[in-house]
């Protein structure tokens, strides 16, 4: 009856189905609303148990009608991504896509899936400004060749008019800084860059989190981003060793002037003070620093951000953190640091200890 009616609601411009009714035959009366500006499905969590009961292979229509889909701008499926990339590679139906969402129900999602989606996006819809896919469904056996590399997300940069990337995968992305470089040199717009914070089998990541101070530079209007990075004490930009190589150093602003969430999902610290130095010079103000919920190393670098953000404001113009961070037994002992600024000659003690 749906499919029977559809092509004569010529003023419907948004329509949400469940899963199992995006048959083909659903599909190519769907592409035949002159008007429709959105079509998207149930999530996999509106679905529940049911998710499994249903053949995707017998979703969607592999061949649409000549003409259809003439006004869409925003697509959302829940297919495996090689099938989806498969229904978007018919000629021109997608080429107004603004926004594209996939969730892959699939238990296991392969690296080359990955590839597969993004290599027909960029063929078939280069003017997406919104790209988001989620690999996370139910869980089949974590493999950590199940990681995905570069290699399979490059084609991302091929996407000029890009604004917001969000990937989430149930392993973690293996990505080193220069992979992040060259995405935020093609994407220099991005508001939104989210790649997988949270995986949910972790492992030590190779990205390191001194990346954030070329993000600041590369992509200055980052509202919101997430990244899985290692915070361990050699990744961490040493704090300059006196005033005039800190000038040097720093930019006139150091900070992010947009960013409001950076999500860090389950990423591993040694130093919560090193760390905690380090964010605050480049996390503005107003920016929430997100961990997982259970992510509790986390919690004191939270603590601290704001205290060595004070300190930086007595310094007026050249205040400069002198701590030792590797002298443990200080910090546990008098849970103190000493900051010295150039307009000053005194020597101020900032209390870090945890206030009851």
């Amino acid at each position: 009856m749906l499919a029977e009616a559809l092509p004569g609601l010529t003023l419907l411009r948004s329509l949400t189905l469940p899963i199992p009714w995006f048959t083909p035959a659903m599909v190519d009366a769907v592409a035949s609303c002159s008007s429709l500006h959105e079509l998207s499905t149930s999530t996999l969590a509106d679905e529940g148990a049911n998710i499994e009961l249903f053949d995707y292979d017998q979703l969607y229509s592999l061949s649409l009608p000549s003409g259809g889909f003439p006004a869409i701008s925003i697509l959302s499926v829940v297919l495996p991504f090689p099938r989806a990339a498969k229904f978007i590679s018919q000629g021109s139906h997608f080429n107004t896509l603004t926004r594209f969402e996939a969730q892959s129900p699939d238990s296991i999602v392969e690296p080359h899936e990955y590839k597969v989606i993004l290599s027909a996006l960029s063929k078939y819809c280069p003017n997406l400004e919104t790209i988001t896919l989620f690999a996370t469904g139910p869980r089949g056996d974590a493999r950590e060749d199940d990681a995905i590399t570069f290699r399979e997300l490059s084609s991302i940069t091929q996407f000029t008019a890009l604004q917001l990337v969000s990937f989430r995968h149930i392993m973690p992305f293996q990505l080193v800084t220069k992979n992040i470089v060259a995405i935020a040199r093609a994407l220099p717009n991005l508001t939104t860059l989210v790649l997988n914070p949270d995986p949910h089998f972790p492992t030590a990541s190779p990205l390191a989190v001194s990346v954030l101070s070329m993000l600041r530079d590369l992509c200055p209007n980052l509202v919101s981003l997430g990244l899985y990075v290692n915070a361990a004490d050699e990744h961490i930009p040493p704090p300059p060793a006196n005033d005039d190589e800190h000038r040097r150093a720093l930019p006139a602003s150091a900070e992010f002037t947009t960013l409001k969430r950076f999500a860090i999902g389950w990423s591993s610290l040694l130093s919560p003070i090193s760390l905690a130095v380090y964010l605050s010079s480049v996390l503005p103000d107003d920016c929430a620093l997100d961990p997982s919920l259970n992510a509790k190393h986390w919690d004191e670098v939270r603590r601290l951000i704001p205290v060595f953000k004070q300190v930086r404001a007595q310094g007026v113009r050249t205040g400069r953190i002198t701590c030792d961070h590797s002298d443990r037994d200080l910090y546990q002992s008098s849970r103190s640091i000493s900051v010295a600024t150039s307009s000053s000659s005194v020597i101020r003690r900032v209390d870090t200890s945890p206030q009851l």
